[in-house]
């Protein structure tokens, strides 16, 4: 049976439309999805978690809202400028502030006034509350075997075939660089090496200079944004969009991990899911505005992935799709993990009803419709695979997920090699391709539109075509021997045309040519078949002496002060064939990715050296910070108690109430051997409070259970003696303190509430400080 906790694409809601009030904060509600429950920063209306006092609008001009904000004491808060000037409307988010502080109740109501005012009012297109949405899940790649959905042999009790055609179809054409996938979900580790190679980079942006170069409103933007958190790095502090992204574009034929269904498109990413993969729908529409921007500045951006959604249709949401699908963006979206029929029970935003919409079912490794699979005759496109998906994971791992959110990235995936092999197609002319080429099976006949699991192949082969392609050798300093490698579908090549950049040419299929000084020089094959269209490629060739790689690399951290390096060093005129790291703290490494283990933390100075074929080398050094990272750990609410004060000592420190707070920048100074009183202060009311803390005395970025050193129970104040041991331990270095309090029972060190999984769930609070041991 499939796990439940790994059934992503989970529960959109949303409400439309007045009705009664429900209870609101700090409750759960259970569906055949999981848990959900509202924050402080959300409500419960008619069982619809939405965000409190938000409600999205499309009204007819700038005039009109400013006049409507005035009127009715609003706040405007957010505006899709790109959408609002594409759909020729204003398109934002208001804030409805009460005049006083009311009970949850009252806030409910008067969210509700305030939505018939707006509805009635006719300067309005669209109001809609402000929904939480929840996430939904031959190369020489080692893990390649692992992927059944791209090439089924019949591995793991399988049915041979029952896959996308992948490696037939990378016969023909294995992707581009030129083409960019958006997606939309929780973030994407940029630094995985896998993934890293794949990133779409902002050209409008300088990397670290702290300033918004392209003057879009985010300031280093280069991999995308997070609306999540209202900030330019789409981290994914989660892993559900990572996942997806592997799928589509993982690197191809680089010896590491999986590989994606396009070995080379460009992963663009906007993190509006947060640490929990829940998020709201005012967030998703600005990642959607975000893309129509830079779809604007010249960005090849040729689909959205959504894996996520349910709940009720909002008209803002639908408005933004379609401004994107009219700017050339396909909107792939999870049907949902319902099992249930989407015709009759909507499951949004997969049930739109828009050209540039995919709706995807999944698949198992038998061509069965998946036991936990939504469908539609009429309002679910096809299925793709979406059964135990291996792909890419963060930090530097790779997971097995199940969900329709893994299903739609492999449609992505094919969208983006489509987009590369026929440019000239509208959005719905590769939808067309797609839908009109599937595998016929039985499981999907009368649940989906076409009736049909995705096939890559077929719709690649839907035309012929010629795609221009070539590599080029070294003959000497100034002599290049340059190879053609075109690929074609029911079509020969029949003319061959160089132009190698100094005003030269061949019509020769593998020509020599001598340059007759040193330097760069573009280089353009165009290729014309006898029943396809003409087709060009170009390439930067360099020739003159040999050129030292370009060194670079990036880093993930992990807990236990685990970082993982990842090389993205290239030769421009050969090969890079040796690595050597050096670590900051003495010791070294020659792998090309190593995952190496600090001692302590700090800022250490990391030099990788690369070497070429022709044995030239260069060295880049960066300082790399090692933070004290322990395994996450936070409650499901803090309603029913919360840490409100620690004292330690002569330290001390107050707060609110979170579920997790983080305070390792606050540090407790401590001598071995000495015994330290210590008080921790619960707002518990009536409930009182299970307390216990753990001190990583000897600095392996873990808390033991023979590391916990405090343990009491009660209402009120927790107060006992803490001694710091004189062996085993690491002075001199910031080690990590952890503080949790529960309601009705213990918390572990790292119990942690989510929607997937991860640790046990708890009433109660988290806290973590640093300690320096003299």
């Amino acid at each position: 049976m499939v796990n439940p906790k790994h059934l992503l694409a989970l529960a959109f809601t949303q409400l439309v439309g007045v009705s009664s009030v429900s209870a609101v904060v700090d409750v759960q509600k259970k569906s055949n999805t999981g848990i959900t429950k509202a924050s402080h920063n959300t409500m419960l209306l008619s069982g619809q978690e939405v965000r409190k006092n938000r409600i999205i609008i499309s009204a007819k001009n700038v005039a009109a809202i400013k006049q409507i904000v005035q009127e009715n004491d609003l706040k405007i808060i957010d505006s899709y400028s790109h959408i609002s000037k594409l759909s020729n409307r204003w398109v934002g988010v208001l804030e409805v502030r009460p005049k006083y502080s009311l009970p949850v109740q009252l806030q409910a109501a008067s969210m509700q006034s305030m939505m018939s005012t707006l509805q009635s009012d006719n300067r309005i297109l669209q109001a809609d509350y402000d929904s939480i949405v929840w996430a939904a899940e031959t190369p020489n790649d080692p893990k390649y075997s692992k992927l059944w959905g791209l090439h089924n042999t019949g591995q793991d009790n399988g049915t041979e075939d029952a896959d996308i055609d992948a490696p037939e179809t990378w016969e023909l054409f294995s992707g581009s660089d030129d083409v960019i996938v958006m997606v939309i979900d929780s973030g994407v580790d940029y630094n995985h090496p896998d993934l890293a190679r794949n990133m779409w980079k902002n050209p409008g942006e300088i990397e670290g200079n702290g300033i918004d170069d392209d003057q879009n409103g985010y300031v280093d933007d280069i991999y995308g944004i997070d609306t999540a958190n209202n900030d330019s790095d789409p981290w994914d502090d989660h892993y559900h969009g990572t996942h997806c992204a592997g799928t589509i574009s993982a690197r191809g034929n680089n010896g590491l991990g999986v590989v994606g269904v396009n070995w080379n498109a460009k992963i663009m990413a906007c993190k509006f899911l947060n640490e929990n993969g829940s998020g709201s729908t005012s967030d998703a529409i600005k990642c959607l505005d975000y893309m129509i921007a830079q779809k604007q500045s010249g960005q090849n951006i040729v689909a959205s992935n959504n894996s996520w959604g349910g709940g009720a249709f909002a008209q803002t949401l639908l408005d933004a799709i379609e401004t994107a699908g009219e700017a050339g963006i396909l909107f792939l979206a999870a049907a949902g993990n319902e099992k249930a029929d989407n015709d009759s029970d909507p499951y949004y935003p997969a049930t739109y009803d828009s050209d540039y919409v995919i709706s995807v079912a999944a698949t198992d490794r038998n061509d069965q419709l998946a036991n936990f699979s939504s469908w539609g005759a009429t309002t679910v496109d096809l299925g793709a695979p979406g059964v135990d998906t291996h792909s890419t994971g963060p930090n530097n791992t790779y997971m097995d997920l199940s969900g329709t959110s893994m299903a739609t990235p492999h449609v992505a995936g094919v969208v983006s090699l489509l987009a590369s092999l026929f440019p000239n197609d509208t959005p719905v002319e590769r939808k067309n391709r797609i839908l009109n080429n599937v595998d016929s099976i039985s499981s999907l006949s009368g649940r989906t539109l076409s009736g049909g699991r995705l096939n890559a192949l077929k719709a690649v082969e839907s035309s012929p075509f010629a795609v221009a392609k070539f590599s080029w050798a070294k003959q000497g300093e100034l002599t290049r021997q340059f190879t053609d490698n075109s690929k074609t579908n029911r079509c020969e090549i029949v003319s061959w045309q160089w132009d190698f950049g100094d005003g030269q040419t061949s019509t020769e299929q593998a020509p020599v040519h001598s340059y007759n000084s040193s330097g760069w020089y573009d280089v353009t094959l165009t290729v014309k078949g006898d029943a396809c269209a003409e087709t060009s490629s170009t390439q930067a060739v360099w020739a003159g002496p040999n050129l030292a790689p370009v060194v670079d690399y990036v880093h993930s951290n992990e807990e236990g002060f685990v970082v993982n390096y990842t090389d993205l060093s290239k030769d421009l005129d050969g090969e890079v064939t040796g690595w050597l790291w050096s670590f900051g703290d003495g010791q070294t490494s020659s792998e090309q990715f190593p995952s190496y283990k600090y001692p302590y933390t700090g800022t250490f100075n990391v030099s990788l050296t690369a070497t070429d074929d022709e044995g030239a080398s260069a060295t880049l050094t960066k300082p790399v910070v090692v933070p004290l990272k322990y395994c996450k750990s936070s409650s499901f609410s803090p309603s029913f108690v919360a840490i409100s004060k620690v004292q330690f000592g002569s330290f001390s420190n107050s707060s609110g109430k979170s579920e997790y707070s983080d305070f390792l920048d606050k540090t407790i100074n401590v001598n071995s051997g000495d015994s330290y009183n210590v008080t921790i202060s619960l707002d518990s009311g009536f409930w009182g409070g299970n307390t216990r803390i753990w001190m990583d005395f000897n600095l392996d970025g873990f808390f033991t259970d023979d590391e916990m050193v405090f343990e009491k129970s009660g209402v009120g104040t927790h107060s006992g003696s803490i001694t710091i041991p004189t062996t085993g331990i690491k002075k001199g270095h910031k080690l990590g303190m952890r503080v949790t309090t529960g309601t009705f029972g213990f918390a572990n060190q790292c119990d942690s509430w989510s929607p997937s999984g991860g640790g046990e769930m708890f009433w109660g609070e988290v806290e973590d400080y640093a300690v320096i041991i003299d």
